[in-house]
């Protein structure tokens, strides 16, 4: 049975006050309001959405933890930093890609891996550096100046296509340059760096085997901004 906040979002995505993200060249879709396998309210497995079966499976003894309002009145999943990161099997192999993240950080993580694969990763944090600036990486770090502060509710963005990749916050572009080019290969991690877990809560994740452009970028930005109200 779908639980009351899947029903209300249904409603709302008919009335067409939401809408729908654009499925073409859609590899990777978690969306904490469907697809969870619960116990109680830990999370063993969070079903991809784009079809592709790419479910994120929890890693460890510890899992994540389903929160019905998490973000902003909105279904999320909470990783505690602990062992209850999640994987699933290969979503990217190359770049262009364009990665979508509404995330809310509540410590300030030294590297805070919100979605990886070898040779590629949008995160928050660096060691030496700020522990709030928002990065990607594809073989080069790609650095925004505009940190992510905690305790608040982001849509982050991260657009990996060589010398012209781009990183958004809250649909606002905040660095463009570089990002490298190196192929990406392995599994998927969620909420983690290289096997290690990270704190922080996540809503959804939207991951395109593209440079989605402007159009579709700020389609799926509309999207996510109002289901969640984050500016």
């Amino acid at each position: 049975m779908p639980s009351f906040s899947e029903v209300l979002f249904a409603e709302i995505s008919i009335a067409g006050g939401i809408g729908s993200p654009p499925t073409n060249n859609l590899a990777l879709w978690l969306n904490a309001g469907a697809g969870l396998t619960l116990s109680g309210t830990d999370v063993s497995t969070w079903a991809d959405q784009s079809g592709n079966g790419k479910d994120a499976t929890a890693s460890g003894t510890a899992r994540p933890t389903y929160q019905s309002s998490g973000i902003n009145g909105m279904p999320a999943i909470s990783f505690n930093g602990t062992t209850n990161r999640m994987t699933g099997s290969q979503v990217l192999t190359t770049a262009p890609a364009t990665v979508f993240a509404v995330v809310n950080f509540s410590v300030a993580e030294t590297i805070g891996g919100i979605f990886q694969q070898t040779n590629f990763i949008l995160y928050r944090g660096f060691s030496p550096g700020s522990n709030t600036a928002f990065r990607l990486f594809n073989g080069t770090d790609l650095t925004s100046s505009n940190g992510i502060p905690n305790g608040t509710a982001v849509l982050l963005e991260g657009v990996a296509n060589g010398a012209s990749s781009f990183l958004f916050s809250n649909g606002v572009e905040r660095a463009s340059g570089n990002a490298g080019s190196l192929a990406i290969s392995g599994s998927y991690e969620i909420a983690s760096f290289s096997g290690s877990p990270r704190t922080m809560v996540i809503a959804e994740i939207l991951v395109y085997s593209t440079d989605l452009g402007t159009t579709d970028r700020q389609t799926v930005e509309n999207y996510l901004n109002t289901k969640y109200v984050i500016y």
